[in-house]
């Protein structure tokens, strides 16, 4: 049962770790075990020329997770903070999203190429 972004109408995050998308007069789906701890955030990247759509969490587990909605399929990991993630945006026309986390680092990376570009710094 697959969907596209424009079709879901809610994203649940469950305390046991598992993410429930609703369609539209439609039954939900979802996917067990999605990080080892606490969802915390959520970002959207759309659909674009060259990229499908992807959804981002972010967790206390100190992991980002990439996502294909259509399927809720894993499609990548980034692991640069040291605390929980409790903070993401995106910038769709260039490929880039960003996570705060606890450790008082915001990272931005490229999406293509899961590489953080720049890293800034706060005093907790």
């Amino acid at each position: 049962m697959g969907f596209s972004w424009g079709e879901a109408d809610s994203v649940l995050f469950l305390p046991n770790g598992r993410i429930r998308m609703r369609r539209k007069l439609t039954s939900a789906k979802s996917v067990e075990n999605t990080h080892e701890k606490s969802v915390w955030t959520i970002a959207w990247i759309p659909t674009m020329k060259a990229w499908p759509a992807f959804l981002l969490t972010g967790s206390l587990n100190e992991i980002v997770k990439f996502w294909r909605p259509d399927e809720l399929a894993f499609w990548r990991i980034n692991a640069d903070h040291f605390l929980g993630v409790v903070s993401m945006a995106v910038h769709p026309p260039n490929v880039i999203a960003a996570s705060g986390s606890i450790d008082s680092l915001i990272r931005v990376l490229d999406v293509d190429t899961n590489v953080v570009s720049v890293t800034f710094e706060a005093s907790p």
